[in-house]
């Protein structure tokens, strides 16, 4: 009877085993696939972002978008809050405001370091990030691909949890920071590849996102030759064909370029190039009088620009 009862054990215990490991295996599998979808997930916002991007280029100089659509219903009280030397930081989630409170200086000085920005902005600036999509778009009164605002006037960012925070808040802080550089003074035409550019610029610092990789491909088009003229760029009529592959091109040129100006020719060269196209709101004029005879015009500029990008 004893040999019968361990010759009944032996079965059941490797068929206990096969079920523990068959469970231990799916475990293994949906942590995987949760990590997968979580990584799509990310790809497929930061694509929206880009979209939201193409259309506010198109939308931002035909309207009044610092005043567009802001509701006042969002109730400060009702947000946990986090407050840093520049910044304050509201969020329904006490870890996303921690969290966004914890590295958003480091992101302010390494913006501050490229335009070397002396000036202390007198009011500090504020981040809303809302609990979902639908709070967002009914405080901010946003379309469907919007996935974060800069309203200029009011010194602040909105955004929602769930979407790429890591690559959109630098993006947009420097929207902010160079619209209070430049004193207000966003000229639509000279200023607006400088802004995308550098706000493209300073993303790609902190984080390679999705938008960051696509338009980083587009480099190899313009080693190409596959580029706009300067005036082509400054201008930017490209922005309102709604054609999404000439407008990255337009992009990745004018990251390009700033990366070209900071990296290459100098952050003192870059700020005091700033300020001149803030006096004479003429890109020609402030290569001018920034470099001297090293860019009499804009052709000589871009030719400079495409040696670099050729050994980049």
């Amino acid at each position: 009877m004893v040999i019968k009862k361990e010759r009944i054990q032996i079965p059941a215990l490797i068929i206990l085993a096969a079920i523990l490991l068959g469970y231990v295996g799916y475990i293994v599998y949906l942590h995987t696939r949760i990590k997968v979808l979580q990584t799509q997930n990310v790809e497929v916002m930061d694509q929206m972002r880009m979209l939201y991007e193409l259309q506010k280029q198109v939308e931002f100089y035909n309207e009044d978008s610092n005043q567009a659509g802001f509701n006042q219903g969002a109730n400060e009280d009702s947000y946990c809050t986090e407050e840093t030397e520049n910044f304050k930081i509201y969020a329904h989630n006490k870890e996303v405001c921690a969290e966004v409170a914890d590295g958003i200086e480091e992101i302010y000085q390494k913006i501050i370091e490229d335009l070397r920005y002396k000036i202390k902005p007198t009011k500090k600036i504020k981040i809303y990030i809302f609990k979902d999509k639908e709070e967002y778009r009914n405080k901010i009164r946003q379309p469907m691909w919007s996935v974060g605002r800069v309203i200029y006037n009011k010194n602040s960012f909105y955004s929602y949890e769930g979407v790429n925070l890591s690559g959109l808040i630098p993006h947009e802080i420097t929207h902010l920071l160079l619209y209070n550089f430049m004193e207000r003074q966003y000229e639509p035409v000279s200023m607006r590849w400088l802004s995308e550019g550098l706000a493209t610029y300073e993303e790609s610092k902190i984080v390679r996102s999705s938008l960051i990789n696509n338009l980083r491909n587009k480099f190899a088009l313009l080693k190409q030759g596959r580029q706009y003229s300067m005036q082509d760029l400054i201008e930017a009529n490209v922005l309102k064909t709604r054609n999404a592959d000439l407008i990255n091109l337009w992009y990745a040129q004018s990251f390009s370029m700033v990366e070209f100006m900071i990296t290459q020719l100098g952050k003192e060269e870059f700020n005091e190039f700033c300020l001149n196209l803030k006096e004479y709101n003429d890109v020609e004029e402030a290569l001018r009088k920034t470099y001297g005879d090293r860019f009499k015009t804009l052709d000589d500029f871009q030719q400079q620009w495409m040696k670099y990008i050729q050994k980049s």
